[in-house]
């Protein structure tokens, strides 16, 4: 999917979800590109975000640096990713039989960067609320 596709995405599901007319305070996006599609659908439709609704995309790429509100995304570590991947894979390659390695779990975790779209109102005061953007 190229990102036409995935912002169309975002435009698409955020108009679905307003035609159910279901209320929701918070909308979580797969990837940036379609937050901010979806971040268009709200805009136009009177939904001040984060006043109305927070909003987050996960991959934070620099296209959320200029969206406004700018959309609060989970940095997924793609460098941590590949540096990883490629150790594992290297360790493999240096067995000459690596059929014979267990299989392993890595975590190479995550950063959430709070931007403007899920700012919160006042500084959380109970454990596990976002920190207030910025």
């Amino acid at each position: 999917m190229d990102g036409a596709d995935l912002w169309s995405s975002g435009v698409a599901g955020a108009t679905r979800l307003l035609r159910t007319r279901v209320r929701f305070d918070a909308l979580f996006c797969f990837h940036d590109v379609v937050a901010i599609g979806a971040l268009s659908v709200l805009a136009r439709s009177g939904i001040a975000v984060p006043d109305d609704v927070a909003l987050a995309g996960s991959d934070d790429i620099e296209a959320v640096r200029f969206a406004s509100p700018s959309p609060t995304t989970v940095d997924l570590g793609r460098e941590s990713i590949a540096r990883t991947a490629v150790a594992l894979l290297r360790s493999r390659m240096d067995r000459e039989d690596f059929r014979e390695l267990p299989g392993r779990r890595e975590s190479t975790g995550f950063e959430l960067r709070v931007r403007a779209s899920s700012a919160a109102a006042s500084p959380p005061t109970e454990p596990g609320h976002l920190p207030r953007a910025e």
